[in-house]
């Protein structure tokens, strides 16, 4: 059985926020866009993984927290369109994936936060709709 849900959540959430170190955050700026093969995990499983505001948090504490340097970019999601899939995870929550060779172009990511600003306070204020 598929995980690939029909339709997003409701309310459909217009943001989702990915996760990257400072040298994905580089090959991200250099070719303006994110590809499913800059992420590891994400050319491993052959889209590209976000959270959103209520899942970022535990993805951040889950796989990121010991790791220096990181940088959290806001991503618009009717910039990617019907690239996007809804698809269960971590506990059956709903999780957006970016599929196809496009990825996330530069045009699509709003905020960024780098270095200091990438810590739990960050995500808790994301989930509490406080920025």
């Amino acid at each position: 059985m598929s995980n690939i849900i029909p339709a997003a959540p409701t309310p459909e959430p217009l943001t989702a926020f990915k996760i990257l170190t400072r040298s994905q955050y580089d090959v991200f700026r250099s070719q303006h866009r994110l590809s499913s093969s800059t992420v590891p995990v994400d050319a491993k499983d052959g889209y590209i993984h976000l959270s959103t505001a209520s899942t970022a948090g535990e993805t951040y504490t889950k796989y990121f927290s010991n790791m220096p340097d990181l940088v959290v970019l806001e991503v618009h999601l009717k910039e990617l369109g019907d690239n996007i899939k809804w698809e269960k995870s971590r506990g059956g929550q709903l999780f957006p994936h970016v599929y196809g060779e496009h990825g996330i172009p530069e045009g699509a990511v709003g905020r960024v936060w780098e270095g200091e600003e990438v810590r739990v306070e960050l995500f808790e204020k994301l989930e509490a709709g406080e920025m």
